[in-house]
């Protein structure tokens, strides 16, 4: 039997017939689990974690360094054991470089930063005069680059300092979206057409009804403008709010490729008709988690919920 992995993993199985002659006993077969396998999922990785721009950009200006890395994760992955702790793999400088270049860019073209005039270098690597130096080459005079005394404790500090003065931060941009999975009647035009009820006046679910938006400035302590929902059938006993957090903008459904679940809030009704159960959803999304508050506006009952955002 031959064992092959490179590409792929290919299996054939011979008989020995002779000195020098063989003949095949059963058809090759096998798939796509060789190695070069296992080198796209670690190339995925490296976009996950540097982004496309910056691999096209070290495979176009520091080739060298490109193969560097590919060859580097080549040896280690040859020679991995089951019984292996952790893997070390030296990224050479480029990459780094290139990652700090294509997003200070990245940053400072938006217009939003135009009247950033100062940069703060926190946390350990702060440390490094050779990052910094390189920074300062990056944005020039027109960017103050500050370094504080002990940069590895600047951020601990910070937290025990927002801890006993937390309104020094007045608003924060929400680095995603946040919203529930409702249900209502599908709309043509703006509902993928998979999502098309089959029976007439059916209602599709999944839909995700969006309270704040990626990007949007929220001031702290500040609740959202509530949303109003009402239960689907006559005698539903509870209402569930799935809470959804999503890495796009505008995303349509909570299926879609970034959203998460981050919680539910369960509500017991207590009116009998669907029509005068109306429910008034608000949530706080300004602080380090997500303050949810529903009312029923039959009873004025209110139930609050707290998620940890992302």
């Amino acid at each position: 039997m031959s064992f092959f992995l490179g590409g792929t993993t290919d299996i054939t199985v011979h008989e020995v017939t002779g000195p020098n002659s063989v003949k095949e006993i059963h058809q090759a077969c096998g798939g796509y689990w060789g190695g070069n396998t296992v080198n796209g999922e670690f190339y995925k990785f490296l976009v996950k974690l540097f982004g496309g721009f910056v691999i096209n950009d070290v495979k176009k200006n520091h080739p060298a360094d490109y193969f560097e890395l590919m060859h580097n994760f080549e040896r280690n992955k040859t020679s991995f054991k089951e019984d292996t702790d952790k893997v070390t793999i030296r990224i050479p400088v480029a990459w780094l470089d290139t990652y700090k270049e294509n997003e200070l860019d990245r940053l400072f073209k938006k217009q939003e930063l135009s009247g950033v005039h100062t940069l703060l270098a926190v946390g350990g690597f702060s440390e490094s005069p050779v990052l910094i130096d390189a920074v300062k080459q990056k944005l020039g005079e027109k960017v103050n680059v500050i370094v504080p005394r002990d940069p590895g404790l600047a951020v601990l500090k910070g937290a025990v300092m927002f801890g006993f003065e937390p309104g020094t931060i007045k608003s924060r941009v929400s680095r995603y979206t946040y919203g529930v999975a409702m249900q209502r009647h599908y709309i043509g035009g703006v509902d993928d057409a998979s999502k098309r009820p089959s029976h007439g006046d059916s209602l599709i679910d999944d839909v995700f009804d969006i309270h704040v938006k990626k990007g949007q400035v929220v001031e702290i302590g500040h609740f959202e403008p509530e949303h109003t929902y009402f239960p689907v059938i006559d005698d539903q006993k509870c209402a569930h709010f799935e809470f959804f957090a999503s890495e796009e903008k505008d995303p349509k459904y909570t299926t879609e490729k970034g959203c998460s679940m981050l919680g539910v809030l369960s509500v017991d009704l207590t009116r009998k008709d669907s029509k005068d159960g109306e429910l008034s959803l608000k949530i706080n999304a300004s602080g380090t988690e997500i303050v949810a508050v529903v009312k029923e506006k039959a009873t004025k009952n209110e139930y609050r919920a707290y998620f940890c955002l992302f």
